[in-house]
């Protein structure tokens, strides 16, 4: 396919062609002229490293910051190879522009506030710290995606429409039909149809908040599936770890029997996924503390750790109530220095499909990380269950469960918290994601 398509930089730097005419196209993410000379440095946003490119002033008339460009020169050594800066330059033969940028181009060069770029989704990516996030984002997905194929996994697809909540909080979106008014131009006037009509679906159809339901489903016929999909929740929340639509890993493994079995394929992802990433050429400090050992408590200990920790809490700890933001936070960034499982939640707080550990409590477990809180929620499933238990129009699932049941359970992984916790320094997860959707936003 490649000689389809014209070379990317990521392939250049793999093996340059020292001495050899190349073509290059990309985006001048910096220009110097000068009386003699013009220095312009060139990215085509497939890797971190950009390649300066020397021209003359009469070839660089036309060039400007932000400019999309393809410039055929010869491959040299950089005369500041040898001060342990750029290795390589090219020599500019011939330099043809695509597309200037306009006066009122937003994205300069100086340093931009982060909420500035939130405000311009469509061109933040080509700032230099958005590409590198997102080529993350890429690599991660591929790393996730090599650690199940190694260990027997399924990809599938489940749907995103459902009729039900699997979560059972009621942020869910209503999928509705609407068609566009006749002989309107504009693209956003809609009218509702009949309100008092049959669903599309002949049910209430919802945008999916997980897909795990469908995917037990699966995993009782295929063993061990996943899926990597958006999900969406109607939550009117604006912190740095909410979104309205968002990607979830969601893994489902049969005849897995234990929670330390389930935890363990947690972690060995995570661990595997970071040394992934570093053969990659990625790094940040605080993956290093991620090879030890992950400390394991339960919900009980953790209530105990935190109603002893002699801090004054805005809610204040107690068993049978959920653990908050802050709660999540000391136990990671404060008690433990690390990540935690927490495990054996009060059955009152979790859902109806979760296997029972005691008489009141489940068999769930929480990844909670430094600075992002919850990472990963999981549990094993119910062995039998009966019809009342069962949500109104999740039938289905109650006939599935007596169908040659088998010990099962899974996890579901924020992929957007992923990236946070990866690159750290407080990522926000909108930050995360190209298009960022939340209660009041969708600029794009």
């Amino acid at each position: 396919m490649k000689r389809f398509l014209p070379t990317t930089l990521k392939s250049l730097w793999e093996k340059p062609p020292c001495g050899s005419v190349v073509d290059v196209h990309g985006w001048i993410r910096s220009l110097r002229k000068s009386k003699n000379v013009c220095f312009a440095m060139v990215s085509d946003g497939t890797c971190q490293q950009p390649i300066q490119v020397v021209a003359t002033p009469e070839q660089a008339q036309l060039l400007s910051y932000g400019a999309s460009v393809k410039i055929q020169g010869k491959l040299e050594i950089s005369k500041k190879a040898a001060l342990g800066k750029q290795q390589y330059e090219l020599l500019a033969e011939k330099v043809d522009l695509y597309g200037k940028v306009n006066n009122d181009y937003p994205i300069q060069k100086k340093n931009l506030a982060t909420e500035f770029l939130r405000q311009h989704p469509h061109l933040r990516v080509r700032t230099a710290k958005q590409n590198d996030l997102f080529r993350l984002r890429s690599d991660t997905l591929e790393g996730v995606r090599s650690f199940l194929a190694k260990s027997d996994f399924i990809e599938t697809n489940p749907p995103l429409l459902t009729s039900s909540d699997c979560e059972g909080a009621g942020e869910v979106f209503l999928v509705t039909p609407h068609s566009k008014k006749k002989d309107s131009t504009n693209s956003s006037e809609f009218s509702n149809k009949d309100e008092q009509s049959p669903s599309f679906f002949g049910t209430p159809t919802f945008l999916t908040v997980s897909t795990q339901l469908h995917l037990e489903a699966l995993a009782l016929g295929m063993s061990r599936v996943y899926t990597i999909t958006p999900a969406f929740r109607a939550e009117n929340s604006h912190t740095s770890r909410h979104l309205a639509e968002f990607w979830m890993l969601e893994v489902e493994l049969a005849f897995i029997e234990t929670m330390d079995a389930l935890a363990g394929v947690v972690e060995d992802l995570i661990k595997y996924l970071v040394q992934y990433l570093k053969k990659k050429g990625y790094h940040r400090e605080h993956w290093n503390h991620l090879m030890n050992e992950w400390h394991r408590i339960s919900y009980t200990e953790a209530i105990d750790i935190l109603k002893n920790s002699g801090y004054t809490w805005h809610d204040p700890p107690a068993w049978g109530n959920d653990l908050s933001s802050e709660h999540e936070r000391y136990l990671t960034d404060v008690y433990i220095k690390g990540p935690v499982f927490v495990t054996d939640y009060p059955a009152s707080i979790k859902p109806f499909y979760m296997k029972p550990s005691s008489n009141d409590t489940v068999a769930a477990m929480d990844l909670l990380v430094p600075q992002v809180g919850e990472l990963v929620g999981g549990s094993l499933r119910k062995d039998s269950i009966a019809l009342e238990e069962v949500p109104k129009g999740l039938e289905w699932y109650y006939e599935m469960l007596q169908q040659a049941n088998t010990p099962h359970g899974g996890f579901g992984l924020g992929i957007e918290r992923l990236l946070a916790f990866l690159e750290g320094n407080a990522t926000n997860v909108r930050e995360t994601i190209p298009f960022p959707r939340s209660s009041g936003s969708i600029f794009a």
